[in-house]
């Protein structure tokens, strides 16, 4: 293994040494969101060399899967670099992987099927694995491609997501991709025709873990096709156990729906690309260490993002107090028959769940809150002490008894 390490590293060090200064700037520049300002900027031979070994720190690229690397370089057009590395992999299949460890029992296919939580005993621990909902419906064309995580990478217990890379046009999701602790990443499956696929605009973003932090929730937005047949993810978002959220993936034009379970993380990922150039299916499988002692709680629950703040009144003229509950604006039209356009770019929307505040509202940068009214948004000039929190809820959309005027 420290011989496949130090070829892979020599490896690195020759295709730095050929690149031109267009391709280095270039391959900065889309790693960037990835890595310190500091690293990104620096364009030199050395820097190239900082910029791996980062890559490399954060196991987002290892001697055993760089496929990140891979599609880096493609994405700048180095395709002598993405032959390189690819010849590389070849080789390494001349390796077989083995795993004598009960501490990282492979997750066998059968996670597949599951269709009530399983139980395994690994090192005196107990891991329930949960699958949760799928998201999207699978489709049975031959030519639509499927992946799960947990067969593909050879996934163990004790390995986890350490970062998600997402494409999307300004239609859907069109490509998805994991990065877990053990150097592997999800496959990804273009359709055949990708000429296609790259007339349509364009986008991709990424969100790395840091240590000791895991994905504990997840945001979906979603709308139904043109055939009013099925829903189309056209947007994801993630929530983390130390209280971060990622971007938005995609668009929040569609209707709200969010996944998580009670002490659960996310372990891996099922779906399917339909070869209509988007991501047609997602399934996500969530892992909960725990012991036999335990009481596993199967209640199903929503845990929410709030916003409170505090406003004037102008019935009263006096200070009232309003929260919120995470919605989207797509909801707001369709439940509540409003016209007129979204809030704006980043805007985040809430259903009020207090007895006192507007029904809904809106807040941009965390601080400017603005209602709607009249097919038109307002900002609460009065709106201060912005607050945030979370709330566990046992439906997406609770109702308030009482309402009263802004």
């Amino acid at each position: 293994m420290e011989v496949k390490t130090l070829d892979f590293r020599v490896l690195l060090i020759q295709l730095s040494n050929q690149l031109s200064n267009d391709s280095r700037e270039g391959l900065h520049f889309v790693i960037g969101p990835m890595v310190p300002r500091k690293i990104r900027d620096d364009c030199t031979p050395t820097g190239t060399l900082h910029l791996l070994e980062f890559l490399f720190d954060r196991t987002l690229i290892s001697d055993k899967n760089f496929d990140y690397l891979i599609c880096a370089f493609r994405k700048i057009s180095c395709y002598d670099a993405v032959e390189r590395l690819q010849e590389f992999k070849q080789i390494q299949k001349q390796f077989t992987l083995s795993t004598t460890s009960t501490e990282s029992t492979i997750l066998n296919e059968s996670i597949q099927s599951i269709e009530v939580d399983k139980i395994g005993n690994v090192s005196n621990l107990v891991y329930i694995i949960k699958e949760g909902f799928s998201h999207g419906v699978k489709s049975q064309d031959i030519q639509d491609r499927s992946f799960g995580d947990a067969n593909d990478l050879m996934l163990s217990y004790t390995d986890r997501c350490v970062g998600v890379e997402l494409d999307w046009s300004d239609m859907y999701l069109t490509s998805i991709r994991f990065f877990y602790s053990n150097g592997r990443s999800s496959i990804v499956h273009h359709p055949s025709n990708d000429n296609q696929l790259n007339r349509l605009p364009h986008f991709s973003n990424n969100f790395t873990l840091d240590s000791n932090e895991e994905i504990n929730r997840v945001i979906f937005y979603k709308r139904a096709n043109l055939t009013q047949t099925t829903d189309v993810i056209v947007g994801i978002q993630f929530r983390t156990t130390k209280g971060r959220k990622s971007d938005l993936f995609g668009s929040n034009n569609g209707r709200f729906t969010v996944e998580s379970f009670a002490g659960y993380k996310f372990l891996c990922a099922n779906g399917q690309y339909n070869n209509d150039k988007r991501i047609g299916m997602l399934q996500f499988v969530w892992l909960k260490p725990t012991s036999l002692n335990e009481k596993i709680d199967q209640s199903p629950f929503y845990v929410l993002d709030t916003c409170s703040f505090n406003y004037t009144s102008n019935m009263y003229n006096e200070t009232r107090h309003a929260t919120g509950i995470e919605s989207s604006w797509y909801d707001f039209k369709h439940e509540f028959d409003r016209i007129g356009d979204s809030c704006g770019s980043g805007a985040s929307y809430y259903r009020t769940i207090s007895v006192e505040g507007p029904l809904l509202f809106a807040v941009i940068k965390d601080k400017y809150v603005f209602y709607h009214d009249a097919g038109k948004w307002a900002q609460y000039r009065s709106a201060n002490n912005v607050t945030f929190g979370v709330l566990k809820l046992t439906s997406l959309h609770p109702r308030r008894s009482v309402r009263t005027s802004n």
